[in-house]
């Protein structure tokens, strides 16, 4: 191992091209010392020599060492290209494999001709400190998650409260459809799968059930809930997510950090320890808030297409002088409509928006579609076949509830929701700048056909909120992590359950293959791992220390075990619910005791 290790590192040091005064061959030290010992010339050499070495006689040799001002100080030899693979291991091992620095300040109280690249290198050959070389906690996702729309994908996630329960709750279960970041908040007794069922019956009954399901709780977890779904709903069809990278769950989990947050603030503002109480108004709180991947929407907007009404609070309307529906009324009939506009065929106002079709909403939708004008015509003639429907339709009715429809219709127009196009440049001239755009659709049309519009627009501008950040993500991605080709050298991680305690971090590597999904399947010298890795999962290897690939599949932690010195991991666990008295258990089977580890709940264990 040691001569392989010695030949990679005279390939490197002979790539970098060391000056020869920098790293002489022993031929060119030898030179040297006679240029030292010689008589003096007028030969620019002798005199560079002269001005930085001396020759040092010690027990009858001549070493070239670096010229001291001061005959007492610590001498410091300049060595040869042979002896430096020798010297960097004497001291890498002496300051038990450590860092370049370590390393390098070893050296350089006793040789001078040792710089911190020919440490670099050395180090980038060391099997050792490859295998022990930690994962950075980078944060980043390869291959962010994508929702083609509401209800294809929500989140589950629990935010334990044990430590302080309100009464009988001691969990908040938080569960977010992926596209309209949309929060449900519910208090939780327990962390069973049939109560976190029991809750989320409640919210797909009211907004829909997902296609899939995901939770970070593990892929078991997930499969009971959607198990005790089917046990509540038999006609419910729904998946459960497969297992992912933990940040592609970061969604979820930033909004657990920020309703953590506002919760921790709605106590202290309200003086109230009941936070089970408070969840409600931290529901409506996170969902009215600006999100930037929604392009800076609410998700209350892209849910509803229009921002969260609490009664007359955001109307123009006085909140103070008013407590029965009669006084409403009277102070209606003297409320100026919005923008100082009049119509007596239709008192109810709603903003004018351009409908979007249905078919832009589509999972494959990355952009504006090539037929916008005439989805945008056929759209137009729509409304206006509808309006003239409408219009009929009014006509042809009876009158009597002219009055109650007045009064209707002047509250609307306090409560529609505004667009957010208006401005207050646009103020002046009392025209809205969507009746500036298009003229087609300019005058009132059904409320219904254009607050639909609006929720679509909403949702087209979350999507596009979304694919920017999602191609930031990827950007920022492929920035730090460079993309991995076949015979790459590489680095596995394996974990702490798969591995002794006195074995490597690490087990190198090469990519012998990259599939269509952009997974790499990894070979080593004992063996090829059966699992495929992302990129975001391995570890660059400074150099490729494998020698020839083992084609035989196997997982992580047998390699693992192959690669140990102490025969990998060594530790047992069991899960039994009996007595571990036969085969069955899995301690029992190994010949060990059954630890703290295993059925902690079970008071029947003999195997102790």
């Amino acid at each position: 191992m040691e001569a392989l290790f010695a030949d990679r590192f005279d390939d490197a040091i002979r790539k970098e091209k060391f000056s020869v005064h920098i790293l002489p061959s022993r031929k060119d030290y030898n030179t040297m010392i006679s240029t030292l010992a010689g008589q003096q010339t007028k030969d620019r050499g002798y005199y560079y020599l002269r001005s930085r070495f001396e020759l040092l006689d010690i027990a009858g040799s001549q070493r070239i060492v670096k010229k001291r001002h001061d005959a007492t100080a610590h001498p410091r030899y300049l060595i040869t290209k042979e002896d430096l693979f020798q010297r960097i291991l004497e001291a890498h091992v002496s300051t038990g494999h450590g860092g370049v620095k370590k390393t390098r300040l070893g050296l350089h109280d006793k040789y001078c001709n040792i710089t911190e690249r020919m440490v670099a290198i050395f180090l980038a050959n060391c099997e050792s400190c490859q295998k022990k070389k930690s994962k950075p906690n980078k944060g980043l996702v390869v291959k962010p998650l994508c929702s083609s729309g509401l209800g294809s994908r929500g989140q589950v996630d629990l935010i334990i409260m044990e430590s302080q329960p309100d009464r009988d709750y001691v969990n908040i279960m938080n569960y977010q459809d992926h596209f309209t970041k949309f929060n449900f908040l519910r208090p939780l007794k327990s962390r069973t799968a049939a109560e976190v069922a029991y809750n989320l019956i409640d919210i797909f009954t009211l907004i829909g059930a997902p296609c899939i399901l995901q939770s970070d709780n593990g892929r078991e977890f997930a499969a009971k809930v959607v198990y005790e779904l089917k046990e509540l709903w038999p006609s419910l069809m729904i998946v459960h997510g497969r297992p992912r990278h933990p940040q592609s769950q970061g969604s979820v989990e930033r909004s657990n950090h920020d309703i953590k947050q506002m919760l921790i603030a709605w106590t202290t503002d309200n003086s109230c320890s009941k936070w089970a109480e408070g969840l409600r108004f931290v529901m409506l709180q996170k969902n009215s808030s600006a999100h930037r991947n929604l392009n800076n929407r609410s998700p209350f907007e892209v849910m509803f297409g229009q921002k969260p009404l609490v009664g007359l609070q955001k109307t123009s309307l006085p909140n103070d002088v008013m407590e029965t529906e009669e006084e409403l009324a009277g102070l209606l009939a003297n409320t100026t409509p919005p923008h100082g506009e009049t119509d007596d065929d239709d008192t109810d106002f709603v903003p004018q928006m351009s409908p979007i079709d249905d078919s832009r909403l589509s999972p494959q939708a990355a952009g504006p579609s090539p037929r916008e004008d005439a989805e945008h015509e056929s759209v137009s003639a729509a409304i206006a076949h509808l309006r003239a429907t409408q219009t009929k339709a009014r006509s042809d009715t009876d009158n009597e509830d002219e009055e109650e429809t007045d009064f209707e219709g002047s509250l609307a127009s306090q409560m529609s929701p505004v667009n957010d196009s208006w401005s207050s440049t646009n103020a002046d001239d009392g025209v809205a700048p969507s009746t500036r755009e298009d003229d087609a659709i300019s005058e009132t049309v059904d409320p219904l056909t254009t607050h639909v519009a609006l929720i679509n627009t909403r949702r087209e501008e979350a999507r596009k909120g979304q694919d920017k950040s999602r191609s930031e993500m990827l950007r920022r991605t492929k920035q730090r992590l460079s993309p991995f080709q076949v015979g790459d050298a590489v680095l596995i991680p394996v974990s702490e359950f798969d591995r002794g305690r006195l074995d490597s971090r690490n087990i190198p590597g090469v990519v012998v293959e990259v599939t269509t999904r952009e997974t790499h399947r990894i070979g080593t010298e004992h063996g090829t791992v059966n699992t495929t890795f992302s990129r975001s999962e391995l570890l660059k290897g400074d150099s490729n220390i494998v020698r020839d690939v083992n084609p035989e599949m196997m997982s992580v932690r047998h390699l693992a075990g192959l690669h140990s010195a102490h025969g990998g991991q060594g530790f047992s666990k069991c899960s039994c619910g009996s007595t571990c008295s036969s085969k069955r258990c899995t301690c029992k089977k190994s010949a060990v005791k059954c630890n703290s580890h295993c059925h902690p709940r079970n008071g029947k264990c003999t195997n102790k």
